[in-house]
């Protein structure tokens, strides 16, 4: 039946089962169903190929889910790919923690922010747009750095088989939901051989990386502006102009490798020609521990409680938490159904109630008689339970020999009193008030 209080229990059952599903949930790892564009990402777009190639090579490699500072030691290797444009602009004392360690002796091999997917996402929420790709440089200490596009093959001849260019096109006056389709469709991209050419100390590498894949169209390149490199991997053109596609800097007693393009180590080109050779070489090259880092994907908590709020998950559970609060506190001042009733004081005690029912029971046809037998059973009860004796031995022999055991006069008394009501018994006519009395204040002293 439908009622207060059962729509208050249905609730709370309801509240607590939602908070362990989500307990249980979050408990999980946070791979998104493998939909996300990170190590746990077992989509075109993600990288959970490189990381189990990594693993598989026995290269000790893991996930990080809190800032840089967890990594107390320096000989280290941080993998910051492709970091999600709206962290690196709400998060940037972390990017800092990052340029500190690395200044420090560590070692960071990163690619900008995929801007074809983050600058758009960011436009639609605030309608602001911002620069990632310069936040993340400056932050890192590479100022005089910038992303370019280049085309490893000539735009106007047909080499895709047959696919059209899916980030041509997209123009400034199309909805934002338009770009996303175009951006979307992005992600299963023609490929195109290209021969890297390696300088520096990615020289030892032009023996062991033959050629590798790149998007055929609009492949991101390194613009360095003169600035000192100690590295450098390029290639050429269909035009034949030479472009970096990946270069290594000296900042500090630490080293950061950039590769202009995310896409070189998508599970979509991983597996194609030396993409993975090169991978291995890039990140795990040095035999370091390696950490691929999440924080900026999102997969983490942050340190401010107020942003829990903003993301459904923990949003859900707050609700539910202050809700269940709320039905307790409620439950606890309100009392549901009618008023009771006041408890009102009797005017009689104890001892006018025990003297009316012996009125009562005086007043009665053969009441005496009543009475008597009454006392008699009641007395024999209570010494048996006293004795100890088995709910069978209930005759006055059983409860005389037993007491004659521990108080021999005790029993004879007993004997002699319950002799007494019983020969009162046999004559119930005779039987006179002052000799009731008599027999059950005798019976009852043997207590």
């Amino acid at each position: 039946m439908l009622t207060a209080r059962n729509a208050i229990v249905a609730t709370i059952t309801i509240a607590i089962l939602s908070i362990l599903g989500t307990v249980i949930s979050l408990l999980q790892p946070p791979d998104s169903d493998g939909y996300g564009h990170d190590s746990y990402g077992t989509r075109g777009a993600g990288f959970r190929g490189v990381f189990e190639t990594l693993q598989r090579l026995g290269v000790p490699v893991q996930r990080l889910l809190v800032p840089a500072d967890a990594i107390h030691e320096t000989d280290a290797t941080l993998v910051l790919w492709a970091p999600y444009a709206v962290l690196l602009h709400r998060e940037p004392v972390y990017l800092q923690r990052i340029s500190d360690w690395v200044a420090r002796g560590g070692r960071v091999v990163m690619t900008p922010p995929d801007g074809t997917l983050s600058d758009m996402v960011q436009t639609m929420r605030t309608g602001n747009p911002i620069d990632p790709v310069h936040e993340l440089f400056s932050g890192l200490g590479l100022d005089g750095m910038r992303v370019s596009q280049a085309n490893p093959v000539d735009e106007s001849s047909d080499t895709s088989g047959g696919f059209p260019d899916p980030i041509a096109g997209i123009r400034d006056d199309l909805p934002i939901t338009a770009k996303m389709q175009r951006a979307k469709a992005a992600l299963n991209l023609p490929r195109y051989e290209i021969q890297p050419k390696f300088t520096g100390c990615f020289a030892d590498l032009q023996n062991a990386v033959a050629s590798i894949d790149v998007p055929q169209t609009g492949v991101d390149v390194l613009v360095t502006q003169r600035m000192p490199l100690s590295g450098r991997i390029a290639f050429r053109d269909a035009d034949g102009d030479e472009h970096t596609l990946a270069a290594s800097f000296s900042v500090g007693r630490g080293e950061i490798v950039v590769v202009g393009d995310p896409r070189l180590l998508q599970n979509q080109f991983i597996a194609r020609r030396d993409n993975a050779v090169l991978a291995a070489h890039l990140l795990a090259g040095s035999s370091r521990s390696l950490y691929f880092d999440e924080f900026y994907h999102g997969l983490t908590i942050r340190g401010n409680p107020m942003w829990l709020v903003t993301q459904p998950k923990y949003a859900m559970t707050t609700l539910l938490l202050l809700t269940v609060v709320a039905l307790w506190a409620w439950r606890r001042a309100v009392f549901l159904g009618p008023a009771l009733t006041d408890n009102t004081t009797s005017r009689r005690t104890l001892v006018e109630y025990v003297e009316a029912m012996a009125r009562f029971f005086v007043r009665g046809h053969a009441s005496h008689v009543f009475l008597l037998r009454e006392v008699r059973s009641g007395v024999l009860w209570s010494l048996r339970h006293r004795l100890g004796l088995n709910p069978g031995q209930e005759s006055v022999n059983d409860i005389v020999a037993a007491l004659e055991r521990k108080d021999p006069a005790a029993a004879v008394e007993l004997r002699a009193a319950v002799q007494s009501v019983d020969n009162l018994l046999l004559h119930p006519k005779r039987l006179a008030g002052r000799d009731t009395v008599i027999a059950m204040q005798r019976i009852s002293a043997c207590l």
